[in-house]
């Protein structure tokens, strides 16, 4: 199997998409589909790479009065810290679970001093609501992966030829469609592919744990690509 580059991989969904009757070539929908390859390269490379420094990520613009969600930025992986600051003074607001967070957040409460927040699909949302627009929100974070798109939360089409690696590709593949069903609530097909999605995904950790066969080897910052590897499929 030759290795894809990230267009020929959303080509390759897009097809699939197409023989179930469900593409329409809507132009959001297209690059919602590259955001999903996107994002999923990136979370399975932060598995087998050693992560980039830790350090403190902004939230462009900081607070919004009376907004509570902000879209993580696409650079941050694991938050260890949320900070926001008031009049020169900082404040560590604590992380719930979604589910626990939900039970403060039906009661609708502003403040500019955080209290709690959570991540609900890729947005950090504060608790109380922030009543002042622009104090800085930070985040202490670990960074992704390098975007397979050149922009990838933006109205451009741009992609770049950076290649998927045949080793995860399965799963990159299987998570597109996925998303894709669950956002048409087609959750019969969703059934489907994320079964597959949830194999190709659970192979790839146990590969990325357990090497056996030399696609990963062990190095002094964790689990890389072992370099030689696609030469042995060659020779």
């Amino acid at each position: 199997m030759a290795k894809k580059t990230y267009w020929e991989m959303f080509e390759d969904v897009v097809d699939q998409l197409w023989l179930t009757n469900t593409f329409n070539d809507d132009t959001t929908e297209t690059r919602r589909i590259k955001r999903d390859i996107n994002w999923i390269q990136k979370r399975v490379l932060s598995m087998s790479k050693s992560y980039l420094k830790k350090d403190w990520v902004s939230i462009s613009w900081g607070t919004v009065a009376d907004q509570k969600a902000y879209d993580i930025p696409e650079t941050v992986d694991k938050i260890s810290l949320v900070k926001i600051t008031v009049d020169d003074r900082e404040y560590f607001p604590k992380e719930l679970w979604i589910q626990d967070f939900n039970k403060f957040s039906n009661t609708e409460i502003t403040s500019d001093i955080p209290v709690f927040y959570t991540i609900d699909k890729a947005q950090l949302v504060l608790y109380p609501t922030p009543e002042t627009d622009s104090l800085p929100i930070e985040l202490n974070a670990n960074a992704y992966a390098t975007d397979l798109d050149t922009d990838p939360w933006e109205t451009t089409d741009e992609t770049t030829d950076l290649e998927i690696k045949e080793w995860y590709e399965d799963t990159i593949y299987y998570y597109a469609l996925t998303e894709w069903f669950y956002r048409l609530e087609d959750f019969t097909s969703w059934d489907r592919y994320n079964k597959r999605f949830e194999e190709m995904f659970q192979s790839y950790k146990t590969e990325v744990k357990n090497p056996t066969n030399s696609v990963v080897v062990k190095g002094s910052t964790g689990y890389v690509e072992n370099p030689n590897y696609y030469n042995t499929l060659t020779n």
